[in-house]
């Protein structure tokens, strides 16, 4: 099983690291500060920080107060390294692995899985849970991003009272900065415990059953995540034995509200809608003796999945032409070879899709050309600037939708020549 863990950066974009099959550990960023921006492609965190002596099982990370990311990866072995970003600087270099039970002595047995979580105060805490089903738990003693870390802490025999070991944990702060931690047991249940106050030294709370508290789940429960909403309010996801992953969250910013009753989160984010769009394609290029348009009625299906992907069905042939030439009618079939996998988001109505189209000339010699299409309700520029066109998000009442591409011709007879694309129409049932 991959683990996870997502981070942010110190100008406010997500990094995110997975760990792999193999016990390797790879990671991906937002490009831009746009929270829509796209993730860069994957990179190998062991090639650009250093190999571990021993495959990865286990990732956590958080902020130092002065931004910079620290994390924490366990191995195959039960030993625990970590690394930080050396400057404030987003883009800065990452410190060579530290051996960490080398600095701050062993535990009682190799480590697991490791969490972490910045105080009130913004230092960090890390708990680390024990092949034996122990937690244990370190931090900062100072606000000194560079301060020493406590002695490990032997968490539950400072708290008592859970039904078995720990197999998982998860932290996260409340809206008042109160941090709240949540323990797997080793018999599927789920327990968990928060600061009593807002001191950064405030005493943990006694174990509470948070299955008494939510409700019972149909099975076991095999691992837990919980991170902040954008006001806040904590959300929690917990997976459960055979499959299954299901969410709750806190139904106010009171750092004390009631938690939301379990809903099937993959059964929310997988649900999908069939929906047909009916209308026209226009497509036109930036060459004078064809510059089009040339229209076509445009009949597909798509599936719109409740996680914003959309996929398109089988994209018809469209045939344009015949038009003269100086050696005879030449007529163009077009086909779609590549893409048709794209986003939607359903609230703002905007979708964005890569699709490739191949050009079949009727006449030999003209070569078939390719071009790839960024499909988008927002603007489309082409390469020379012959085409510059604005699209029209999906209108929730009418599902009313215009698609824009500009781009240019690779290969044959067409290669080098900008073109554009546009799609409008409706989608039914509207997604």
């Amino acid at each position: 099983m991959s683990r996870i863990a997502v981070g942010r950066l110190s100008d406010g974009r997500l990094e995110f690291w997975s760990t792999t099959a193999q016990g390797g550990l790879f990671t991906s960023w937002k490009l831009t500060t746009d929270p829509n921006a796209d993730w860069s492609g994957w990179t190998d965190f062991l090639a650009e920080v250093g190999a571990l002596p021993g495959a990865v099982t286990a990732v956590a990370v958080a902020p130092h107060p002065d931004g910079r990311l620290e994390l924490w990866a366990a191995t195959a072995q039960g030993r625990l390294f970590s690394t930080w970003k050396l400057t404030t600087d987003p883009n800065a270099d990452w410190a060579p692995w530290f051996d960490f039970l080398a600095y701050r002595g062993g535990l009682p047995a190799g480590v697991q899985q490791v969490a972490m979580a910045p105080l009130p105060d913004g230092r960090l805490e890390a708990w680390a849970v024990t092949a034996n089903g122990g937690l244990f738990s370190t931090w900062k003693l100072t606000t000194d991003p560079n301060a020493d870390w406590a002695p490990w802490f032997d968490f539950l025999a400072y708290r008592k009272g859970l039904p078995a070991g720990v197999q998982q944990v998860a932290m996260a702060p409340l809206p008042d900065g109160r941090l709240e931690g949540w323990a797997v047991t080793a018999n599927g249940g789920l327990f968990s415990t928060w600061k009593l106050d807002t001191d950064p030294n405030a005493d943990w709370a006694s174990w509470s059953d948070f299955l008494s508290e939510v409700g019972p789940l149909p099975r076991a429960i095999t691992d837990v995540a919980v991170a902040p909403l954008s006001d806040r309010r904590l959300e929690l996801w917990a997976s459960v034995a055979q499959g299954g992953i299901f969410t709750t969250w806190k139904l106010t910013t009171d750092p004390n509200a009631d938690w939301a009753d379990w809903s099937d989160f993959l059964a929310e984010v997988l649900a999908t809608i069939d929906s047909t769009f009916t209308g026209t394609v226009s497509f036109s290029t930036a060459d004078t003796r064809f510059p089009g348009p040339f229209l076509s009625p445009l009949t597909l299906t798509a599936v719109f999945v409740a996680n914003g992907t959309v996929r398109l069905g089988p994209f018809p042939t469209i045939v344009v032409g015949p038009f003269p030439t100086p050696v005879g009618n030449n007529t163009i079939t077009i086909t779609m070879v590549g893409g048709g996998i794209g986003t939607f988001n359903k609230a703002l109505g905007n979708l964005s899709m890569p699709i490739t189209l191949r050009f079949d000339h009727s006449l030999a010699f003209a070569g078939d050309s390719d071009v790839t299409f960024g499909l988008t309700t927002a603007s489309s520029t082409s390469p020379s600037g012959a085409f510059a066109l604005a699209g029209l998000p999906l209108n929730s009442t009418t599902g009313l939708i215009a698609l824009v591409g500009a781009s240019r011709f690779r290969g044959g007879f067409l290669g080098g020549i900008d073109c554009s694309v546009t799609v409008t129409g409706t989608f039914a049932p509207i997604p």
